[in-house]
């Protein structure tokens, strides 16, 4: 990589280098800071994703150029852009999630899977039936300390309608953990008010939050703790 960038691009779109815009960092164990986010180029938006040492320097050594973006059947040329990232404090290993194909029916939710120098392991892609899953956006995401990986945001029902907040639980691996959930996804409908997430956290006690936006006439706030086990 250069000055220690790698770009994840979006099929059909061009990495330019301008406009970065970040949306998620986290700390590695070294003291690393790991920035996560997108670039607007003309073509649309890549997912980017940078280390710097703990001096705040860029760090040359984390690996750059990788390839392979995971979409869905919706063609190419759509933006895609991280919305957070989160390191296993045991392994290492770099979790982030990306949105693309959003502002439609096709919004899909990505999360990969790095080593500690940034190669690419594995990618899952939510949404279009993919762990109970719709057309979605996604903008949380959590390591709990066995090293499964919390995921959450909003499925909509016609296009930027959104109508109720999910929360998925996948393994380390990044399969679909069945135990939580049905089929490792959970969800928040706040009767017929339309919820948007907005953030998650985790507590001690391995119970799940997600807060958001909840819209009717006006804005208000919107608030779901999940159990251990998935169950509102």
């Amino acid at each position: 990589g250069t000055n220690g960038i790698t770009v994840q691009g979006a099929p059909g779109s061009n990495y330019s280098g301008s406009g970065f815009q970040g949306s998620g960092a986290a700390v590695d164990a070294s003291g690393r800071l790991l920035l996560a986010g997108a670039d607007a180029g003309p073509n649309g938006r890549d997912s980017v994703l940078a280390r710097f040492k703990a001096d705040g320097s860029p760090d040359p050594s984390f690996a750059g150029g990788v390839s392979g973006v995971q979409t869905d059947s919706s063609g190419t040329g759509i933006d895609d852009n991280y919305t957070g990232v989160a390191v296993n404090p045991t392994t290492g290993d770099i979790y982030t999630i990306a949105q693309y194909g959003f502002g439609g029916s096709g919004g899909r939710v990505r999360v990969d899977r790095r080593d500690a120098d940034g190669v690419l392991l594995s990618s899952l892609v939510l949404g279009g039936g993919t762990g109970g899953l719709g057309n979605i956006v996604g903008l949380g995401l959590a390591m709990q300390p066995d090293g499964d990986v919390v995921i959450s945001g909003s499925e909509s029902f016609n296009s930027w309608d959104f109508g109720r907040m999910y929360v998925t639980r996948l393994t380390p691996a990044l399969a679909l953990d069945p135990a939580f959930g049905t089929g490792g996804t959970a969800f928040a409908q706040f009767g017929s008010f339309r919820a948007v997430n907005q953030g998650l956290g985790l507590q001690p006690d391995g119970k799940i939050i997600a807060v958001g936006s909840v819209r009717n006439s006006g804005d208000n706030t919107g608030i779901a703790r999940f159990t251990s086990t998935g169950q509102l």
